[in-house]
């Protein structure tokens, strides 16, 4: 889990006898303001949020902390990834720069995922 003023830009998980090990870094995101933890219903943060911390119980339950500050920002020119496998491999994903984890969709039963990642506007112009 990441603190507040901060967002997820890489998520690697090592797979060895049937587990996962996992790690995630983070960097500043001005946008990362106000949070709460959710499920990711929509596969996305709601809010113009980005993600800043992942809680897990298992290799395949988790909960998402989204964080925002929709007053002043909002998300732009968001991209999902291409599918990314890791049924008994090693998983890394990492955030391009200038832009910050959004959402994650996935299906534990055929280990496939993606990620959706979006650059930050300020909606003042600056």
């Amino acid at each position: 889990m990441t603190s507040s003023g901060k967002s997820v830009t890489s998520i690697t998980a090592e797979y060895a006898n049937g587990y996962r090990r996992w790690k995630f870094e983070c960097r500043d995101n001005k946008a990362a303001v106000k949070c709460q933890w959710t499920t990711l219903k929509k596969k996305q943060c709601p809010k113009n949020g980005f993600i800043s911390g992942i809680n897990y119980n298992s290799d395949h339950t988790f909960s998402f902390q989204c964080c925002n500050n929709a007053k002043q920002y909002v998300k732009t020119k968001c991209k999902w990834s291409w599918s990314l496998s890791n049924s008994q491999n090693n998983l890394g994903i990492w955030i391009p720069e200038g832009y910050y984890l959004a959402g994650i969709k996935g299906n534990y039963n055929d280990s496939r995922w993606q990620v959706k990642y979006c650059k930050l506007k300020s909606k003042k112009g600056k």
